[in-house]
């Protein structure tokens, strides 16, 4: 790899850091905290990490574990790519009996591979009791370096319509997988991401502080099998821990399932939750 494109590649998340400042008031991009509680699903992780890990290898979407659950990644959807999905959680943030989901489709236009693509996703939040009616759009740009790298920085929830509570969020965050050629039952890869972001990456004092400043989210994800992986996410709040499953479906479309525990540790202030979502990609041209 070229010392040049590699440099080129790391000033798309530069430029994005530079709209990230610590105080609110001075945001080139204007971006909003999430409600205390979170109640859209995900509060906003509408990007293509719904999906798993479908657009690392190769031209076609293949079937792979998520790397992530609720965060950006810094891989992404390119020219052709189509991706959709479905999620659900039950309880909130005071709210245990609550029930919320939502639903998110997206496109991904030019070559990640050469200058850079751009990701574009549609999100319906509070599906399940409002339908259609809390809308958004969210706009990521990223690039690969090399096989195993991907960087990329955006925004969630750019556009809206209705009444969304996850948010704004601007970010920019790098993706990381490492290969692992081993027999038995040893992982065939890790794969760790790192960003950072504002908006709904703050942690849920600083939500309810209306302090909105950058926070570090990140997470790890370890594919045990080809079809198997396990993974931990820290969404800037708390903890995040699950399995993924990836399988062909009809057709040969690659679909994810991507059961996980929300707030493990209780570091927002609440109890464990359950969500659940199944994500799917194609490749239309």
């Amino acid at each position: 790899m070229r010392l040049h494109q590699a440099a080129r590649c790391v000033g798309i998340g530069l430029a994005v850091l530079l709209l990230l400042p610590a105080a609110a008031t001075a945001q080139v991009i204007p971006t909003k905290l999430p409600t205390p509680q979170g109640g859209d699903f995900g509060n906003g992780a509408s990007t293509s990490s719904v999906a798993g890990g479908a657009f690392v290898d190769g031209e076609e979407p293949q079937a792979t574990p998520a790397l992530a659950y609720g965060i950006p990644i810094g891989f992404g959807a390119a020219r052709g790519h189509f991706f959709g999905a479905a999620g659900i959680q039950r309880g909130l943030r005071g709210a245990r009996d609550f029930v919320d989901g939502a639903v998110y489709s997206g496109q991904g236009f030019g070559d990640a591979h050469r200058y850079g693509a751009v990701e574009v996703t549609l999100a319906s939040y509070s599906t399940m009791r409002n339908t259609f009616r809390n809308r958004s759009l969210s706009l990521k740009l990223h690039r690969r370096i090399g096989r195993a790298m991907g960087i990329a920085a955006g925004v969630e929830n750019a556009f809206v319509a209705g009444r969304p509570d996850g948010g704004r969020s601007a970010f920019a965050v790098a993706s990381y997988r490492l290969r692992v050629r081993s027999a038995g039952a040893r992982p065939r890869s890790v794969t760790g991401t790192v960003g950072i972001g504002d908006g709904r990456f703050n942690s849920v004092p600083r939500v309810q502080r209306e302090a909105n400043k950058a926070s570090v989210f990140g997470s790890l994800s370890v594919r045990l099998a080809r079809p198997l992986s396990v993974l931990a996410t820290w969404n800037g709040q708390d903890l995040t821990t699950g399995v993924s499953v990836a399988f062909r479906a009809v057709a040969g479309i690659p679909v994810v399932v991507t059961p996980v525990v929300l707030d493990v540790t209780g570091h927002a202030g609440d109890k464990p939750r359950l969500a659940l979502s199944v994500g799917a990609a194609v490749q239309l041209w």
